[in-house]
């Protein structure tokens, strides 16, 4: 590889990663080690912050949590990922469940998936996986519903 080829390749891992790109995934998908990827970081200044900042994150988005917020919303407020978000609260010794469904909204969501709704969209709707969504499928299958729509139906 040339001087010229791997300018080319740092300069394209700080876009990367100045568009949201996190330095572990820069890391794998261009082929650095940790060490590179946070000299690229710092040569063009990429902001990185400190460990005493990234506690600080943590304690915030367990506090927002703690408040009422759920993960995903707090998760966006401190850019961390919800599983963080999660880890967090565990931590901090906050209760703390990825989504709060009802019975009403199980509901809801079978009466969508009898209307022909997809799962992966009603999973994103509710803020759950797309795997309760066909735990909720599989339950109102075995109380009997007959689900015509064949893209609702898991891959056999």
């Amino acid at each position: 590889m040339t001087h010229a080829e791997r300018r080319q390749k740092r300069a394209a891992c700080a876009e990367a990663m100045k568009a949201g790109m996190t330095s572990t995934a820069a890391r794998r998908k261009f082929g650095y080690c940790n060490a590179a990827v946070y000299d690229i970081m710092r040569e063009y200044g990429i902001h990185v912050i400190s460990h005493a900042q990234r506690e600080e994150r943590r304690k915030k988005a367990a506090r927002l949590i703690s408040e009422g917020a759920t993960p995903a919303e707090a998760a966006e407020q401190v850019q961390l990922p919800v599983a963080t978000v999660m880890r967090a609260c565990k931590q901090y010794g906050v209760s703390c469940k990825r989504s709060q469904i009802t019975h009403a909204s199980s509901f809801q969501i079978l009466r969508m998936l009898l209307d022909g709704r997809q799962p992966r969209e009603l999973a994103i709707e509710y803020g759950i996986s797309r795997q309760r969504v066909d735990q909720i499928r599989d339950k109102a299958k075995f109380a009997g519903f007959k689900f015509t729509n064949t893209t609702t139906e898991k891959a056999q």
